[in-house]
């Protein structure tokens, strides 16, 4: 966890795009923001699979994120981000 005062313009920017967070406050923006992990995610690395506990929120600020289903015959991906 970072210190508030070491969030900057550009992490509450990625937050303040995501409509989830459209009419969040600058300050509980920054909030998030010095609560957040910068996650990097690999070519074909997965974040998560279907059962895990749900305990975090991915913010994709850049890139794409595929999101698959497992199959018998392997994933099939069915829809892109």
């Amino acid at each position: 966890m970072q210190d508030v005062t070491s969030v900057t313009r550009s992490d509450v920017a990625a937050l303040a795009g995501v409509p989830l967070f459209q009419g969040v406050g600058d300050d509980a923006l920054r909030t998030l923001a010095a609560g957040a992990t910068c996650v990097a995610a690999p070519a074909g690395e997965w974040l998560f699979r279907a059962g895990d506990p749900a305990e975090v929120l991915y913010v994709v600020r850049s890139g794409r994120l595929r999101i698959s289903i497992e199959r018998d015959d392997g994933p099939r991906v069915v829809r892109e981000v």
